[in-house]
């Protein structure tokens, strides 16, 4: 179990060092070993690199061959279901559905529409205007033979990037091969960063701005922000703290930062979600208001580690929509 997921390279880390799918295998191995009767496994899927993905597909297929093992899975993307389930109780609108077959239920689910956001909603992105404080810079992001090491572990080593006005990356790699940790020093939410030749904005690191006045200028969201934002505070006002880019609200928003707030939440079709505690919510609407949250001051830099993370399909599909048409009003003439 150790050398399939990979755990033996883990096990001189500290827990909190672990990327989240490092902490995903971790938690799923340990889980495995413990030989239950009955495993019942929540978005067991979430947050792993596609060859952990397909091991863990063929591994509990193999258990429930050889095995008396019972798996339930609790799941927000239907194409995640594993050919080895026999039965799906569909959940929608909090209320359970009748039990029926896979082949059912994969007969009569409905399709995921190409576009999700409305017309109107499109328009209302698009017509966004721009502030009147942003940077206007060639080099967003100037990374200098950055390297980041953890204790005898290195992470990074020896890194150039530039990321240009315009530009749009994806990063892509297996779970701890350090993608988050790259994108931490660009927050500022790696201790190491300051030790690092990073230019922001055109603005060398530690050359006199504070780090505040850069976030200002960055929106951010990742699995590490979800999993330790636990402030049980009303849904808007998470929105609102991604204004002064704090965990928590210390400062009472203006009404038209208010209304902003109010305005991403639609866009992300959580308006009726404001006035709920964050901590009550489910882990796919804790991520759409974390993403509005990022959304809210209309940055010049969008950060999105995992952004569909623990979303189900259609929720995937509004999100992605949103974040293609954000991307069009941002490199617009």
């Amino acid at each position: 179990m150790y050398e399939l997921f990979g755990i033996e390279r883990m096990l001189d880390k500290h827990i909190i060092l672990l990327s989240s799918g490092e902490l995903r295998k971790f938690q799923l191995t340990k889980t495995l070993l413990s030989n239950p009767r009955v495993l019942i496994m929540d978005n067991p899927f979430i947050g792993l690199d596609a060859k952990t993905r397909d091991l863990l597909h063929t591994l509990l297929g193999e258990l429930t061959k050889v095995t008396h093992l019972q798996v339930i899975l609790i799941l927000s993307k239907s194409d995640d279901i594993p050919a080895f389930i026999t039965h799906v109780i569909p959940v929608e609108d909090r209320v359970c559905g009748k039990k029926i077959t896979l082949q059912e239920y994969l007969a009569v689910r409905k399709p995921i529409p190409e576009r999700i956001l409305s017309e109107e909603k499109e328009a209302r992105i698009l017509n966004l205007p721009y502030g009147g404080d942003l940077y206007h810079t060639e080099h967003v992001v100037d990374l200098n033979k950055v390297s980041i090491r953890y204790g005898e572990r290195t992470i990074l080593k020896d890194l150039d990037w530039t990321v240009k006005c315009g530009e749009k990356w994806a990063l892509s790699g297996e779970n701890g091969s350090g993608k988050s940790t790259l994108l931490s020093l660009i927050c500022a939410d790696n201790p190491q960063s300051y030790a690092c030749d990073i230019t922001l904005f055109g603005r060398k690191r530690g050359s006199g701005e504070s780090i505040w006045e850069i976030k200002k200028h960055i929106g951010y969201v990742s699995p590490e922000m979800h999993r330790a934002y636990l402030k049980n505070l009303p849904a808007i006002d998470i929105v609102a703290s991604g204004l002064h880019d704090s965990v928590g609200l210390y400062k009472r928003p203006r009404p038209e930062q208010m209304a902003a707030c109010e305005w991403w939440m639609d866009i992300f079709g959580i308006a009726d979600l404001k006035d709920r505690n964050f901590l009550q919510l489910s882990s796919g609407e804790q991520r759409l208001v974390l993403l509005a949250r990022a959304f809210v001051k209309d940055p010049e830099l969008l950060i999105l580690d995992e952004p569909l993370h623990g979303l189900d399909l259609y929720n995937r599909q509004l999100v992605k929509d949103v974040i293609e048409l954000s991307v069009v009003v941002r490199t617009r003439p």
